[in-house]
């Protein structure tokens, strides 16, 4: 069996929990409305966990979120 993370057991003793999600697990039909509810009641910030980049900065892109500069790059491509 492989190991996707190593996670201190310190950081779990003081009630942390560690979830996992697959993607496509979420019924979309209830997640967005539900996250659109928590963006306007301002428990979703949006605005802070999405960056944006031009189709051209696709390895900027990738580079902050290695780095951990970005929490979700998304690249906008011009039509």
């Amino acid at each position: 069996m492989s190991t996707l993370a190593d996670i201190p057991l310190r950081d779990l003793i003081v009630g942390r929990q560690v979830r996992g999600a697959v993607e496509g697990d979420a019924v979309p039909q209830l997640l967005i409305p539900r996250l659109l509810e928590l963006w306007r009641a301002g428990q979703f910030p949006v605005e802070a966990l999405v960056s944006t980049f031009g189709a051209t900065e696709l390895n900027d892109a990738m580079r902050a979120m290695k780095a951990g500069h970005v929490v979700k790059p998304a690249v906008v491509f011009d039509r």
